[in-house]
This record gives C-alpha cells, sequence and structure tokens, in this order.
C-alpha cells in the first residue's frame, strides 16, 4: 500500500495522528490512529500510549514526522519515508521508551534522526536500510537520553547531512553493535561520544566509512562516561577526509579497541589524547590480534596539548604511518611495543621522543617514553629525536625516554635536542639504517644505560660509529656486516661479543672481561695510545675470527685464546701471532700484544671457557 497524504476523512490539511493501539498492528489500517486516518505526507505520526506499528513489505509510506516517546515501529520489509528536510524521525523521546525493528525494509529520514532523544531507546535491526539526510544523526542525545541498538546481516545505515553522534550530551548513553555485513556511511563530523558515554561496536565483515568530516572518538565526555569505539574480526574502518582522527578530545576520554584483523585507515591527522579542556583529555589506542592501522595524513600524535595519550601495538598487529610519529608532543604520550607488533614512521620521516616539532604551544611541556618489549620500531630512513622544540616553544624542556627490553628498532641515528634524551638499553636490537659518524648525537655518556639485557647493535652493513662511553652491567653484542666504531671510554662489565661484522676500538673497552669474536666477523685494536682494551680481558678467538693491530706499541691483554686453546703469557709481535694462527692476524707489524697470564681454572669457568687449556708458547715477560 502506498499512503502519501491523509486518507480515510479526504482533508488536505495537516494532522497529528496518534497511535492508539495498546499492541501491535498495521501501520496502514486507519483504526489504528487517532485521526481515524493513516497519517500521510503532511502528517505528523506520534506514539505516545505504547503499542507498535508494523509496516509490512508491500508498504511505501510517506509522512512528515515522527516521533515515539511510548512505543515504535516494527518492519518486515516495506519503506516509510519523511517528506521534507524539515520532517525529523525521533524513537525514544520526551522521557519515554521507543522501539525500532527492522527485518528488511528501509526507512528513508529527509531531516534529523535521533534515537534515544531525552529517552530510551532500543533498535533490532537485520538486513535492512537506514538512510538520512539533511540534518542530524543522533544514538542518545538531548536530556539523558540512551540507545541500546543492533545492527546485523547486511544492513546498511546511512548518514548524510550534519553531525553524526553517539552519546550527545552529559548523562547521555550509546550501546550499539555493528555486526556481520552491516555497512555504515557518513560525510560529516562522526561522533563516538560527545559529552556522553557511547561503547560502539564493530565485529564481523562490517565496514564504517567517512568521506568528509572529523572521526572522534570522546570529546568533552567525562572520565565515568568514557567513550570506546571497538573494533574486531575483519571490521573496515575508513577515514577518507583530510580532517583530523583524535582518540580522546577536548577534556574527553576515548578509546579505541582493535583486534583480529580488524583494519584502520585515517587519511587526517590522528591525535590520541588533544587539546585539553575544563579537564584533561586522555586516550588509547589498543592494538592486538592482526590488526592494522595505517595512516596517509601529515601527523600522528600521542598527547598534544596537555593532553595524555597511550598507544598499545603487541601480538602481531601494525602500526604503519605515513609520515611522523610523535610520542609526547605536550603532554605525556607512551607507546608500546611487544610481541611481533610493527611500528613504522613514513619513508624519510622521524619518530619523535617527548618533542615538539609541530606544536607553537610554549607552555607545555612535552614527555613522551617508548617502551620496546618486542617486535619492531622503523625510522623508515629516519632519525629517532628526544627533547626537541621547534623556533615558537625553544624554552621548553621536552622529556624523551626509550626503553629498549626487546624487539628491533631501526633508524639512521638518534639525536637528542635541548631537552632531556634516556636511552636504555635492555635487550633490543639497534639496526642502522645509514652510515653514521655519530649514531647518538647529542647524548652525554649519563644518557645511555646498557642494563642486564645488554647493548646489542646491527650495523646492518653500514659503518656506525659511537662517540659515548658506554656504562652499565650488560654486555656488547655486535651483529650484522658493517663496522661498529666505538670512540668513546666504556666501561661496560658485561661481556662483548662480535657476531658480525667488524667492531672497531678507537676508545677503549675499560671495563669488558671478556671479548669474544666468532668466526667470519673482525675485531679491530685502533687506539693510537694501544689501550683499547683493559689488561685483565680474556679474547676468545676462533677459525675464521679476524684480530687487526691497527696501533703502534704494546697492547695488554690478561688472556688470549685460540680456539679454546691459551696462549702462555709474555709479548707477541704481528708476525709470532701469525705463526701461531695462519690467516687470523693482521694489520701494523709494529703491533705487540702482550699476554701477562692464564687465568686459574675457575676463572675459565666463571667465562663460560672450559676449564682445559693448552699453553702453546712460552714467552718472555718482556720484550726489548
Amino acid at each position: 500500500m502506498t499512503v502519501y497524504a491523509a486518507l480515510g476523512s479526504g482533508s488536505a490539511l495537516a494532522a497529528e495522528a496518534t497511535w492508539i493501539l495498546d499492541g501491535t498492528g498495521a501501520f496502514t489500517n486507519a483504526q489504528n490512529w487517532s485521526t481515524a486516518t493513516v497519517p500521510g505526507a503532511a502528517d505528523s505520526a506520534v506514539f505516545a500510549i505504547g503499542g507498535v506499528a508494523q509496516i509490512s513489505a508491500a508498504d511505501d509510506i510517506t509522512i512528515d514526522f515522527l516521533t515515539a516517546s511510548e512505543g515504535g515501529l516494527s518492519f518486515s520489509g516495506g519503506s516509510l519515508t519523511t517528506a521534507s528536510n524539515a520532517s525529523d524521525v525521533r524513537v525514544g523521546s520526551s522521557g519515554g521508551t521507543g522501539s525500532l525493528t527492522m527485518n528488511q525494509g528501509a526507512l528513508t529520514v529527509n531531516s534529523s534522526l535521533r534515537f534515544g532523544d531525552s529517552g530510551v531507546a532500543s533498535l533490532n535491526v537485520t538486513d535492512a536500510t537506514i538512510s538520512q539526510q539533511n540534518g542530524y544523526m543522533v544514538f542518545g542525545g538531548g536530556g539523558g537520553g540512551s540507545v541500546t541498538a543492533t545492527f546485523s546481516g547486511d544492513s546498511q545505515l546511512s548518514h548524510l547531512g550534519n553531525w553524526f553522534l553517539f552519546g550527545d550530551g552529559i548523562g547521555t548513553s550509546a550501546e550499539v553493535t555493528f555486526k556481520d555485513g552491516t555497512e555504515v556511511t557518513t560525510n560529516d563530523w562522526t561522533f563516538f561520544g560527545k559529552g556522553g558515554a557511547a561503547n560502539v561496536t564493530f565485529e564481523g565483515d562490517s565496514v564504517f566509512t567517512n568521506s568528509a568530516g572529523a572521526t572522534i572518538v570522546g570529546e568533552g565526555n567525562p572520565s565515568d562516561a568514557a567513550a570506546t569505539l571497538t573494533l574486531k574480526d575483519n571490521v573496515v574502518f575508513q577515514h577518507q577526509g583530510s580532517s583530523m582522527f583524535p582518540v580522546g578530545h577536548n577534556g574527553g576520554k576515548g578509546s579505541l579497541i582493535m583486534s583480529g584483523n580488524s583494519e584502520v585507515s585515517v587519511a587526517g591527522e590522528v591525535y590520541i589524547g588533544n587539546d585539553s579542556g575544563a579537564e584533561l583529555s586522555n586516550g588509547l589506542l589498543d592494538m592486538s590480534g592482526d590488526s592494522t592501522f595505517t595512516t596517509v595524513g601529515t601527523k600522528f600524535v600521542i598527547s598534544r596539548y596537555n593532553g595524555s595519550g597511550t598507544v598499545n601495538v603487541r601480538e602481531n598487529a601494525t602500526l604503519d604511518v605515513a609520515t611522523s610519529i610523535v610520542v609526547g608532543e605536550n603532554g605525556t604520550g607512551v607507546l608500546n611495543i611487544s610481541g611481533t607488533a610493527t611500528v613504522k614512521s613514513g619513508s624519510g620521516q622521524n619518530i619523535y621522543i617527548g618533542s615538539s616539532p609541530f606544536s607553537n604551544n610554549e607552555r607545555m611541556v612535552g614527555d613522551g617514553t617508548v617502551n620496546l618489549n618486542g617486535g619492531e620500531l622503523m625510522a623508515s630512513d629516519g632519525s629517532v629525536i628526544f627533547g626537541v622544540s621547534n623556533a615558537n616553544n625553544a624554552g621548553t624542556n621536552n622529556i624523551g625516554t626509550l626503553n629498549l627490553n626487546g624487539g628491533t628498532v631501526t633508524a639512521n641515528g638518534m639525536s637528542k635536542g635541548v631537552g632531556t634524551g634516556t636511552v636504555n638499553f635492555n635487550g633490543s636490537t639497534v639496526k642502522a639504517g645509514a652510515d653514521s659518524a655519530d649514531y647518538f648525537s647529542g647524548f652525554a655518556a649519563g644518557d645511555l644505560h646498557v642494563l642486564s639485557g645488554g647493548f646489542k647493535i646491527d650495523t646492518n652493513g653500514f659503518t656506525v660509529s659511537v662517540s659515548q662511553g658506554l656504562s652499565g652491567v650488560g654486555e656488547l653484542r655486535k651483529l650484522g656486516e658493517g663496522i661498529l666504531n666505538l670512540l668513546g671510554e666504556n666501561t661496560l662489565t658485561g661481556t662483548a661479543n662480535v657476531i658480525d661484522g667488524t667492531l672497531t676500538v678507537d676508545g677503549s673497552l675499560a671495563g669488558t672481561p671478556l671479548l669474544n669474536v666468532a668466526a667470519g666477523a673482525s675485531l679491530e685494536l685502533a687506539n693510537p695510545n694501544a689501550i683499547a682494551l683493559n689488561d685483565n680481558i680474556v679474547l676468545n678467538l676462533v677459525t675464521g675470527s679476524q684480530l687487526i693491530l691497527s696501533f703502534s706499541g704494546i697492547e695488554t691483554v690478561g688472556a688470549l685464546v685460540i680456539n679454546g686453546t691459551y696462549l702462555a703469557p709474555g709479548e707477541y709481535s704481528l708476525a709470532e701471532l701469525q705463526a701461531e694462527a695462519a690467516g687470523m692476524f693482521s694489520g701494523n707489524s709494529n703491533a705487540i700484544v702482550n699476554v701477562t697470564a692464564v687465568p686459574e681454572p675457575g676463572t675459565f669457568a666463571l667465562l663460560g671457557l672450559g676449564t682445559a687449556f693448552l699453553v702453546l708458547r712460552h714467552r718472555s715477560a718482556r720484550r726489548n
């Protein structure tokens, strides 16, 4: 049945028709309405006493305005359309309880569509279409409105108009789930929590697309009414416009939780914890499973304008940013990486920690921390930069901390500005992306701490120099092809292991008890004063190791071990060393290695070298 105007009375004047059946009945039955006519294109349909109007597959209904403070609609197909851009639909209004159930069918609204508008609304939509334009679409609004909704099957929810809101206003709430193959589209600003609480979930194969406006998770909502956007399974979430994508904005509390194979792509600027109002903003991005977050916009900032933000990338998740990543621009920002997860900046772009490369606010300190517990942090053909400000906030003492507890960080180098920068090496591998004459530029030796997990560096085929003297209890592990040049006075008390490439000691290893050089790897002693190694060190070589003596004078070691065999105390020239192990030694013919002692058997066990040894040759204690 097609209904365009009031039926039964023959009048063309607009009427307000109230549903009078306290139960379920056909929308198109005139006896169910107070006017004894079916409301049409010029009429308002009002549900105020309860009851549900059924719309069937054959129905094609056009009305002016619909409000359901008590009662609602049930579709089993068919369609209902509002006539003009001044014709709203409100379900759950004026302190009452309204409902919308759709099993197929289409609802088309040419003005605002509000669910839970100062009332309570419940929605259950399956394989149906809801389209709205020329106004607002609101889930939970007005004065304390709330909504609970589920969209399933191949449902479609389309918004083309003004703002699209979930939890609009203090005291409001929206609990909404989109699942199966549901598609949600909008072309304007979308708020998952704007003053109110919002718990919105996309799961299954559902899709969200915002083609133009900002997408905001948690704006101005208090901590007891947080906004949470959850993406599960194979969800695709697209923010296509150039407007911002903040999580926790303007004093709001927002969380974006991703799992499974969910995908987010963002063309605009991303802020996690942005622009605090009367209360501090707080944003959380938590990624797990095989989820991916990809940007093509201009910024990815964790904590901006005094907001606080946390990003967790764990399991096998990937955060792929086309531009720079900033952790702690004007506030407290934390990035945690674990498992086999990957976080990477764009090609030629940097990762900033406790830095303000973009912000103009000179009053706010940027405090950024990155905890790499596994996986990979990549500044793709870029650097990791700590404690820098721009020209407008040069006096800010920004703070950056990088805790390297596992996994790999890849960068062309690391540098520190006028602020504070700290790197704690505790098991992660630092992988070079380019040659560097000063890999930790601007850092003092006291900014670099080698903890029990050790300092592991993969030169990756490049030549890398470290000017600072490293200190701490952990090991030094040289990995990858290329050259690592130690220029400072290093007081590490852990073992040094050269696994690949070349370790060149231009400075010294003043506290290292044992230095192992693996087959295929090289150690170059290049301190011009012949003090590259401490006098008590045990130098352990195997077939295929290379020891390059690039000094003139006497270098003293505690013990020299070749294939598990200890050389007797004494002084050895280059030629004599070459005679002991052909092809293992090279360098300056004026170089001398002075072996002071053969360790006691107990020392062998302590160093992990075993207790059996063979003295190859007795040497004089001193060479003339």
